[in-house]
């Protein structure tokens, strides 16, 4: 789903953080959210430690100490969360204008 790379682009971390982006320590979360059915901060760290070879399978570093710490999460959960940021970003859409027509749908392969 390249979850990372697309946060990264509208969310970008703050210049002094090290290590795992702001778009990696989000994908983790979600899959800890997911895998786990627990959303707190304070459990992800313990979490991530207990899977070093499946998480290292698809990072590009291995995890740091500091990667999946509460205030990193909370910068992550800070930023995702702030509705002027997200207003901007969608806003930068194409939109169809009153003189645009949509494309016509590629016609389905199965619909034969």
């Amino acid at each position: 789903m390249e979850v990372a790379p697309l946060l990264d682009a509208h969310f970008p971390a703050h210049g002094n953080r090290r290590g795992l982006s702001s778009g990696g320590v989000c994908a983790i979360w979600l899959v800890h959210i997911l895998s786990c059915a627990d959303h707190r901060l304070n459990q992800v760290r313990a979490w991530a430690d207990q899977l070093p070879t499946t998480l290292s399978s698809f990072l590009p570093a291995p995890l740091r100490p500091t990667d999946l710490t509460d205030d990193r999460l909370a910068d992550v959960l800070r930023a995702l969360s702030d509705d002027t940021r997200w207003a901007a970003k969608l806003n930068q859409r194409p939109r169809l204008g009153s003189n645009q027509q949509p494309s016509a749908p590629e016609a389905d392969a199965l619909s034969n």
